[in-house]
């Protein structure tokens, strides 16, 4: 991503890496990226009482498409434990 924030002139944020198909990243790294993305918040979500008071923890639900596994894209059928 480095060389895109050259091409670019500023930084890109996750969110961005992900959804944005004109920046030249590997389809590869892309899914890649967005499971590791998936994964953090859903460890984030199974401690967020830990992290903020209990009232606000209860307060915060996942969008329901956010879940990881739960929605179908392009590439989900990539074995991507064979490419590691």
């Amino acid at each position: 991503m480095d060389s895109d924030r050259g091409k670019l002139g500023r930084t890109l944020s996750p969110a961005e890496a992900i959804s944005n198909p004109t920046l030249e990243i590997d389809a590869v790294h892309r899914i890649l990226f967005q499971k590791w993305v998936a994964e953090v918040f859903r460890r984030f979500d199974a401690v967020k009482s830990y992290l903020v008071p209990d009232e606000y923890a209860e307060t915060i639900q996942p969008q329901p498409d956010a879940r990881a596994g739960k929605t179908r894209r392009a590439g989900a059928g990539i074995n991507l434990e064979n490419i590691l």
